[in-house]
């Protein structure tokens, strides 16, 4: 690879680097927003009503995979990655209305997840620790 070939790279990744950080800081400021509102919506609410209660939990979960996937895009490992697919699986759980087949697949997604997680993240921190 050239000279000039590898400046171009190298300027390229600087710049596609500060994109995803301002598109991080984008979400940010959106989920705090959004997070504004919907605690103002959340106080005027009913509270008697059981649909308010799935209603706030759905909200929370959605404000938590927007910090998520703020976080993956500040610094995207596999371990982020992973929990951003956790919390959107989570989420689609409360979403399910009693379809068992949804709920079971949610379950398997999980725990392979976890899985994943467990192995693979285990071995990025053995490699990180041999390389200090």
């Amino acid at each position: 690879m050239s000279a000039k070939t590898q400046r171009i790279k190298t300027k390229g990744e600087y710049i596609l680097h500060w994109f995803e950080i301002t598109l991080g800081a984008l979400a940010l400021i959106a989920v705090a927003v959004v997070t504004v509102f919907q605690i103002i919506h959340l106080a005027q609410a009913d509270w008697s009503q059981m649909d308010i209660f799935m209603e706030s939990l759905k909200i929370i979960l959605q404000l938590a995979i927007g910090v998520e996937l703020a976080r993956m895009l500040f610094s995207y490992n596999l371990n982020t990655i992973i929990e951003l697919a956790v919390f959107i699986i989570a989420r689609k759980m409360l979403l399910i209305d009693g379809d068992f087949i949804g709920v079971m697949l949610a379950v398997i997604s999980l725990a392979l997840l976890f899985v994943v997680r467990h192995h693979f993240i285990a071995d990025e921190r053995e490699i990180e620790s041999a390389e200090a």
